[in-house]
Parts: structure tokens; sequence; C-alpha cells
């Protein structure tokens, strides 16, 4: 009985699947990132992780992000990656660094854009 072999191109998966051939800028991100904040937080809530994100910063701890107090923010940010066609990979470090960064950058942007 013989074997067969199906060599398939990368290529045509990606585009078979709409697979990213790179990742999203961190601006794309941050601001898929407040999307999904903004379905899960009231406007309230959104005010009050400002509000605790500037006191901490001013007191001198810009490490947490108060969002965590009020949802699970780590939801929030794998389903903006999923809605630019990606998904976590924790060993990534390219991926890894672009999420620290737009988290940063919708952070310092009161996780908002227009």
């Amino acid at each position: 009985m013989e074997k067969s072999v199906t060599i398939v191109c990368i290529e045509t998966i990606q585009t078979a699947v709409k697979m990213p051939t790179s990742l999203p800028s961190e601006i794309e991100l941050a601001k898929a990132f407040c999307l999904q904040l903004q379905k899960v937080l009231s406007a309230i809530d959104m005010a009050d992780v400002i509000a605790i994100n500037r006191a901490n910063k001013e007191a001198g701890n810009n490490t947490m992000c108060a969002t965590h107090e009020f949802c699970d923010p780590n939801e929030c940010m794998n389903l903006a990656l999923g809605a630019l066609g990606l998904s976590f990979t924790p060993d990534n470090q390219k991926q890894a660094a672009l999420v620290e960064g737009a988290w940063d950058l919708a952070k310092s942007n009161g996780f908002t854009f227009a």
C-alpha cells in the first residue's frame, strides 16, 4: 500500500485562513484593545480606571493597570489580537513586546483613540 504525501505551501494556508503574515502596529493593537475594554467596562468604570492609573503614576507606581480591578483585561487583549487575526503565543517575544507596547500606549492614552 502506497502512502501519499501532501505538501502544502505555508503562503497558501495563510491566504486560505486569512492569517496575517506580519504583526500589527502597536497603535492598531492598542485601538483594538480599547474597543474590547469599552465593550466590557461602563463609562463610570473606565473613568475610575483612568483616575486610579493616574494616581498610581503620580505615586510612582506605574507598573500595574487598574483595568485588572474591573475586568479580565488579558481576555480583552486576547480578543483584540483575535480581531486582528492573531492568537496570543506566550513564547513569541515579538508578540509579547507588541502586547506590552500596545497596552502601555492604550493606558497612556486613557484607553481612547479619536
